[in-house]
């Protein structure tokens, strides 16, 4: 579960790299990768949208939780 990813300023851009070298490193039998952000953070709404994860609820709260295979 990646509840947060966050860059400093100067490798902004670089999250899509994070994210795979982050998804890389999880064992072998891991299929499914999943991440939270608030719903009104639309920034990482539209990162995680990017980056192939799907919106599987929306917790009361505001929180999005997204799925996405490896």
């Amino acid at each position: 579960m990646i509840r947060k990813l966050y860059t400093l300023p100067r490798y902004r851009g670089s999250g899509p790299w994070l994210l795979e070298v982050l998804i890389g490193r999880l064992p072998a039998d891991v299929g499914r990768v999943y991440a939270e952000h608030l719903l009104v953070d639309e920034f990482a709404g539209l990162f995680f949208e990017r980056e192939g994860f799907t919106v599987e609820r929306i917790e009361p709260g505001g929180v999005v939780r997204r799925a996405r295979g490896r």
